[in-house]
């Protein structure tokens, strides 16, 4: 489970100014047989030593709920948390009265904690699995900026590289996986009304699958910031 809002302050920046973003997140998740729903909020922080040169920082917390399935008609309700780190240099490579582009790259850090309801091995009842575990990677992306009035329309396109280590911890022991390196692709459009430093953001995220995947996974991110 991973969610990796992009890091962009503004839509676009200038030497010595400060940028801060505070995001509100509604998103969805679903394939490989899951499906969930949740939210959280991130907070961005860019600040620019030239007019082409900026570095920003980030860090956010989501929360996902929903079910897994576990094999024929059944399904484990799970929930997951998610705490997310990462710092990017920002190039403005144009900035002109109508049009802007913003590259970025950098690493991030994903700390996952979770719960899952599972099915004794014998028997009837119910055990509480516990998930702990971490991402880390690289991304690296561009945003396109239009100025309309008070209207600032910003598309983006962003790719990241991820992997990591998984713990799962039942009542009959722990059983530790690695995640092997796997690509996520993201587009989305930010639209900024600029009297009110508000904007609306839509995301869509793809995990591509892996070799033992039937599908990937498809996340998508509705912000309000």
């Amino acid at each position: 489970v991973s969610i990796s809002p992009p890091p962009i302050a503004a839509p676009t920046f200038e030497k010595d100014k400060l940028d801060t973003k505070v995001r509100l997140t509604y998103l969805s998740m679903s394939g490989n047989g899951m499906d969930f729903k949740g939210g959280g909020a991130d907070f961005i922080a860019r600040k620019a030593f030239t007019d082409n040169l900026a570095l920003d920082g980030q860090t956010g917390f989501f929360v996902l709920s929903g079910d897994i399935d576990t094999g024929g008609a059944s399904k484990s309700s799970t929930t997951y948390s998610m705490f997310l780190f990462g710092t990017n240099g920002e190039f403005q490579a144009y900035k002109g009265d109508v049009f802007s582009t913003i590259l970025f790259a950098g690493p991030n850090l994903n700390f996952i904690m979770g719960s899952m309801d599972i099915p004794c091995p014998i028997g009837t009842c119910t055990d509480t699995a516990t998930i702990t575990g971490y991402l880390f990677g690289l991304q690296a992306g561009a945003q396109f900026g239009i100025k309309a009035g008070d209207f600032h329309i910003d598309p983006f396109a962003m790719i990241i590289s991820q992997q990591g280590s998984m713990t799962v911890s039942t009542s009959f022991g722990d059983t530790t996986t690695s995640i092997d390196p796997y690509t996520t692709t993201s587009f989305g459009l930010d639209i900024t009304y600029t009297p009110w430093n508000m904007s609306f953001s839509a995301i869509l995220q793809e995990a591509a699958k892996q070799n033992d995947d039937n599908e990937g996974v498809t996340t998508n991110i509705y912000q309000i910031s």
